[in-house]
């Protein structure tokens, strides 16, 4: 029994392991809270990249962000022609459709990937102005 419980123990220790050296290999997105989010888009240029639906952005969104749906068939074709070389900054309404974004940007040979933690929800708890 305990030979049985340390060899799974072994296991996941390994697959963590494994995991965690992928994630370095493939890098990272950054999560930045809305504040965080608010001053690195003024300090360090790049692309804002807001994946929300038209609906959505009818409600308003940051800056001049650049507009590409999530749900639409060809998001990964239309985000892989952004430049590269510029750090991304991506939200949605909440998050979760950005880190997915921010996820697929990385394997699309993306380097500095930010995301809005809680997206524009978080934005607006802050007070942070938008366009219309």
């Amino acid at each position: 029994m305990k030979t049985k419980l340390l060899m799974v123990f072994g296991a996941v220790i390994i697959a963590l392991a494994g995991c965690q050296a992928q994630q370095k290999q493939n890098g990272s997105f950054t999560n930045l809270s809305a504040s965080e989010f608010k001053d690195q888009i003024q300090k360090v240029e790049g692309i804002v990249l807001d994946v929300r639906t038209p609906n959505e952005i009818a409600q308003g969104k940051i800056g001049d962000a650049t507009e590409i749906d999530f749900y639409e068939d060809d998001f990964i074709q239309k985000a892989s022609k952004l430049p590269k070389d510029q750090p991304i900054y991506v939200y949605c309404a909440a998050g979760g459709r950005s880190s997915k974004a921010a996820n697929m940007l990385l394997e699309q040979g993306f380097t500095k990937v930010y995301n809005l933690d809680g997206g524009i929800g978080s934005w607006n708890q802050n007070g942070f102005e938008l366009n219309k």
